[in-house]
């Protein structure tokens, strides 16, 4: 997947603001407002608006409330290796897959693998997916950040992996808005 690719261009991101107030220890959403009170704004101020979203803060309330907002797709749960429509209370969003396997800040920065792991591990994953996609395509996401990924003794190792795996067959870098017309395209209920 690429950076900055919902429209906004590289290092821009989508702007967006829940004007209410949640209980962090139960992650409900605090007051009952009519609907002309809660106010969710989503997009750039000039430009398109981005049909996706990549978020760390989630309640149980989010996927509603970016659905009501108009966010076709969000690509922050950790899911397999195909695109899951998940239902909410005002129409479908498509949860794209993610996953903290083949991700900098867990390998780098949390379980302290050696730089070299980002590659082997990217590829061994790769693999695997590129067989089992004879049959159907899987989706492969590679979480890499620039202070991690970007360093001088990582990056060799990253571009290395990106540019094996783009090497094979078939195999494309789509950002998420690409991904979801794909996965559309090919009948997937939304």
């Amino acid at each position: 997947m690429r950076n900055g690719s919902d429209g906004n261009g590289p290092g821009k991101r989508p702007h967006a603001t829940l004007a209410e107030e949640f209980d962090p220890l139960t992650g409900r959403m605090l007051g009952n407002f009519p609907a002309g009170r809660r106010t969710f704004r989503f997009g750039p101020k000039r430009g398109r608006r981005p049909r996706g979203w990549f978020g760390q803060t989630q309640t149980f309330d989010t996927l509603d409330y970016l659905a009501e907002a108009g966010v076709e797709y969000i690509g922050d749960w950790v899911l397999d290796d195909e695109p899951v429509t998940v239902k909410t209370a005002y129409r479908p969003v498509v949860a794209l897959p993610y996953n903290f396997e083949i991700h900098d800040i867990v390998m780098m920065a949390l379980q302290h693998h050696p730089s070299v792991v980002m590659y082997s591990r990217a590829l061994d994953q790769f693999r695997c997916l590129y067989d089992e996609a004879a049959e159907r395509a899987k989706i492969m996401a590679i979480a890499c950040h620039p202070y991690l990924s970007g360093a001088p003794h990582r990056i060799a190792h990253v571009q290395r992996a990106f540019e094996e795996i783009l090497g094979h067959d078939g195999v494309v870098a789509w950002d998420g808005a690409k991904i979801l017309d794909w996965y559309r395209a090919q009948g997937a209920r939304h």
